[in-house]
């Protein structure tokens, strides 16, 4: 029912927190595909770090720690500007598949593009690379918890946004947002109140008036009577 601009401006007028900057719909493969796709979940969370942090690599393989139902929610080093390992790959999809997961948002980058294409899974990641995680690249550190995705390279201010477990994720065409669990009815009834008013702005404006005194009418003094055009 919600695009993500609808939970995003609801999330902004309760001065929430939540929206992923930098992005994008990756897989499916085509224009009309990506238009269409829309993710909606509880998160599940991983971190991946440089492999020559000293924290130690988790046991279980990320790739088999997701439940069903869920949206895979990474945390990657991209934003450090000095890695081009993707964490994410054809074989993940396929895994991910099987374990009924919905799709993935990656803070970092993906591969195997084909792949995740033929399979029609859902990828959001600010890039894709043909480099896997191996070698002295990045390992996953952390399964579940919280998560801090969307920052800015370096000499970009944004310290990103928090995704703990159980988190929300809205993500579509437009973007990714994540709401708070234990905010969520409040979100989607404060994304429902204001859908309903932009409905009569969008009428308004279709029918001749200006956005300036459709808002100002809709938004600011509430009216939710029909708009008469002036006589010509």
């Amino acid at each position: 029912r919600f695009a993500s601009c609808d939970i995003a401006d609801a999330l902004s007028a309760l001065t929430l927190d939540g929206y992923v900057p930098y992005l994008k719909v990756v897989s499916p493969g085509t224009f009309e595909e990506k238009a269409n796709t829309k993710l909606i979940g509880p998160a599940f969370t991983a971190k991946f770090v440089s492999r020559s942090a000293p924290e130690a690599a988790c046991p279980k393989h990320y790739g088999d720690a997701a439940p069903a139902g869920s949206v895979y929610v990474i945390e990657t080093p991209y934003a450090e500007g000095n890695h081009i390992n993707a964490c994410w790959g054809g074989l993940m999809t396929a895994r991910a598949k099987v374990l009924g997961v919905k799709g993935v948002v990656i803070d970092g980058m993906c591969r195997d593009l084909q792949e995740q294409w033929e399979q029609n899974f859902p990828v959001f990641c600010r890039d894709h690379s043909s480099v896997g995680q191996g070698g002295a690249g990045i390992k996953c550190v952390q399964q579940g918890g919280c998560v801090r995705i969307g920052k800015g390279l370096m000499g970009q201010e944004h310290a990103g946004t928090e995704v703990c477990e159980g988190d929300w994720i809205i993500a579509d065409v437009d973007g990714v947002v994540r709401v708070p669990k234990d905010r969520a009815l409040e979100v989607l009834k404060k994304a429902a109140e204001l859908k309903a008013i932009d409905e009569f702005v969008a009428v308004d404006v279709k029918a001749g008036r200006g956005i300036q005194e459709a808002f100002q009418d809709r938004r600011v003094a509430g009216n939710k009577e029909p708009w008469v055009p002036p006589a010509k």
